[in-house]
């Protein structure tokens, strides 16, 4: 589970979400297994809903020999960008390498943000193990944290004695203009002396 923690901290697309949130998505994620040969994903393929990290074995991210496009090979990379992004709709295993993953590695991302034909084909090159996320539990966890989100600072800032005075309207702005930041234990807020231009809410 640390292994996926590690990939999913690492994707931009889970950096809007809170602790909370990202585990109820390391528990969502399901586990498969395949062999050295087989396709994860193919080029083209417009069922792409699948987000998946990589936890044992190996990969390659191959667009068609036939595709015009830019990009080097990277080696450990975490995402099909780039380059692969840049491919047509032409799958084939055996084309150019754009990408490389080992463990602790991550692809498709972006189909969990709009459908689209995948942009390379993703080849087990050894006897893997990958977790897989759905697109659609993405959705619903990113809906039902945004909902909760607005309801928790709506009631964080009618908590606020200071901000009491303020109209229904002005607090929900206020609430709207709230942004969450996690801080470590020990960790320094902001000093004494230090110019004041933020007002900061203790949430939990």
């Amino acid at each position: 589970m640390a292994l996926l923690a590690a990939a999913v901290a690492r994707s931009l697309l889970f950096a809007p979400l809170s602790s909370p949130e990202r585990a109820t998505l390391l528990h969502s994620m399901t586990p498969v297994t395949c062999a050295a040969g087989a396709v994860v994903l193919r080029q083209g393929d417009a069922a792409a809903d699948k987000f998946y990290v990589l936890e044992k074995g190996a990969a390659v991210a191959t667009v068609a020999t036939t595709v015009k496009g830019g990009g080097e090979e990277k080696e450990n990379g975490s995402d099909e960008r780039g380059a692969a992004e840049k491919a047509g709709n032409e799958g084939a295993a055996e084309g150019r390498v754009v990408a490389r993953y080992g463990p602790g590695a991550s692809f498709g991302e972006l189909a969990l943000l709009y459908s689209a034909p995948r942009a390379a084909t993703v080849t087990a090159t050894a006897p893997s193990k990958l977790w897989v996320l759905d697109a659609a539990v993405y959705a619903a966890v990113r809906r039902a944290a945004a909902a909760a989100a607005a309801s928790r600072r709506a009631a964080l800032v009618r908590s606020v004695p200071l901000l009491s005075p303020l109209s229904d309207a002005s607090r929900a702005v206020v609430a709207d203009a709230l942004e969450r930041v996690e801080v470590a234990d020990g960790a320094l807020v902001f000093a004494q002396g230090e110019a004041g231009d933020a007002l900061y809410l203790v949430d939990e």
